[in-house]
C-alpha cells in the first residue's frame, strides 16, 4: 500500500471513529453516563463490528468487553450499555464501601 493510500486510509478509520462517537453520545453515552475510557471501548468494539477497523491494543482488556458484542451493536446497543453502567456502577459503590 502506498504512503497516500496509507494515509486516505487512516483519515477514513478517524472520520469513521468519530463518526461513531457523534452517532452515540446523546442516546446513549450522556443518559448512562458512560466515562471516558469505556466510551473509547465501545467505539472501538463497533468501528471493529462496522467498518473492520483495527482494535486499539490499549481497550483490548476492557470492561466493556463481555456487553458490547457484535450481536448487542446489532440488536440491543442501548440496552447492552445500560447493563454494563448498571453493573459498573454497583462493582464502584461496592469497591467505595469501607469494610465493616
Amino acid at each position: 500500500m502506498s504512503d497516500d493510500k496509507r494515509n486516505d486510509y487512516g483519515i477514513y478509520l478517524l472520520f469513521m471513529h468519530e463518526f461513531v462517537h457523534i452517532l452515540i453520545q446523546e442516546q446513549i453515552i450522556e443518559k448512562y453516563n458512560v466515562p471516558q475510557d469505556l466510551k473509547e471501548r465501545i467505539v472501538d468494539i463497533i468501528g471493529q463490528e462496522l467498518f473492520n477497523k483495527p482494535v486499539q491494543p490499549m481497550f483490548m482488556e476492557s470492561f466493556a468487553n463481555s456487553y458490547i458484542t457484535p450481536e448487542a451493536i446489532r440488536t440491543d446497543l442501548s440496552g447492552a450499555v445500560k447493563k454494563m453502567m448498571a453493573d459498573y456502577n454497583a462493582i464502584k459503590q461496592q469497591q467505595n464501601t469501607p469494610d465493616r
